[in-house]
């Protein structure tokens, strides 16, 4: 709405009475309003930069400034000696021990744009080229289809010229797709769990490396297995029993669009409820005993707050986790009433 410049202005003087003993946040708020209104231009209507950031409401950067951080060095195909220099000059500006030079490599499949390449520099979209994707194409083409001895190659290659750099490697971590999970296996002789992820740092081998698929992937995969524990079984029938007494029940069910929200705690909530309801309320025990697990687990990877030390609580919750998850397993190997591609 746009006012005459008298009643603007008696405007602006009822207002300057009215927070003439406003609290200061009250204060900053009006002004930080006020100032972008009267802007002609509509591109300074905002709020000030310096508020955003005092408020703390913002605690990451905006995705322009991390596009610029990120194109800060060219990004061309395979591992790059800019990137490492950019990497070792900003842990000496930040005074970052040398022993404290250690972190972990993530990697993924990546999909291949075939007809039109892109590239984000300085905020602004440049086209590369058409079809032809060139040594990177070629190389990501091998992340997502090749065979595990050239993506076991790639992977480490880039973990020697990182401690060429003087940068160790504390974990790797992949999302358990297809064709990671080869590349997984081969770092161990057996059963990973056997040796705790832990495998030979084939650069360094007086140091062991963790390597381990993410969590969202196993928890995505629970809905394929055919769970029975204690003679009991863990149907997935039973949850969706839950969600028509819950939509028939209340006015405003719970939403399960993602697998991992009929695994966690107000999953686990809903079943209470329904077993309640039921006349034999023993029927979904096992199923309430899957949930509070899943549920604490999915708590637990959801935080966002660190663990500080080993005796932390969230790794003894994890640790009698484990346990039970391993019971299910070795109960469900043992059975023979599953079929054998159903145990694993």
């Amino acid at each position: 709405m746009e006012l005459s410049n008298e009643d603007s202005q008696d405007l602006e003087k009822c207002l300057e009475q009215c927070f003439h003993n406003a609290p200061e946040d009250m204060i900053l708020l009006h002004q930080s309003q006020s100032s972008p209104l009267k802007a002609n231009n509509p591109n300074e209507r905002r709020w000030n930069k310096r508020d955003i950031a005092d408020s703390t409401m913002m605690m990451l950067p905006t995705g322009r400034y991390l596009r610029r951080y990120k194109n800060r060095v060219p990004q061309e195909a395979g591992p790059q000696d800019e990137v490492f220099l950019w990497m070792y000059q900003a842990a000496n500006d930040a005074n970052v021990p040398e022993e404290r030079w250690a972190g972990g490599l993530i990697h993924d499949e990546t999909k291949i744009q075939q007809d039109l390449v892109l590239d984000m520099r300085g905020g602004k979209l440049h086209l590369v080229g058409w079809v032809d994707t060139g040594v990177e194409g070629n190389d990501l083409r091998t992340v997502e289809q090749g065979k595990v001895s050239e993506l076991h190659i790639m992977i480490w290659d880039v973990i020697a010229r990182l401690q060429d750099w003087v940068f160790s490697l504390d974990y790797i971590l992949d999302d358990g797709g297809e064709e990671n999970r080869p590349f997984f296996k081969s770092h161990f002789n057996g059963n990973p769990l056997d040796s705790k992820y832990m495998a030979v740092n084939f650069v360094n081998p007086t140091k062991i490396v963790v390597i381990s698929q993410d969590f969202f992937g196993d928890i995505r995969g629970l809905h394929t297995r055919k769970l029975k524990l204690n003679e009991k079984y863990i149907l997935w029938k039973h949850l969706i029993s839950a969600v028509q007494w819950d939509r028939e029940v209340h006015s405003r069910p719970i939403k399960t669009s993602q697998t991992e929200e009929m695994l966690d705690s107000n999953a686990l909530f809903l079943m209470k409820s329904y077993q309640a309801s039921l006349p034999d309320v023993t029927r979904l025990n096992i199923t309430i005993e899957l949930l509070e697990n899943t549920s604490k687990m999915i708590s637990i990877f959801r935080d966002h707050r660190p663990v500080k030390n080993v005796h932390d609580e969230h790794l003894q919750y994890l640790y009698d986790n484990l346990q039970w998850f391993i019971n299910w397993h070795i109960s469900a190997n043992n059975d023979e009433s599953i079929a054998k591609g159903e145990r694993s």
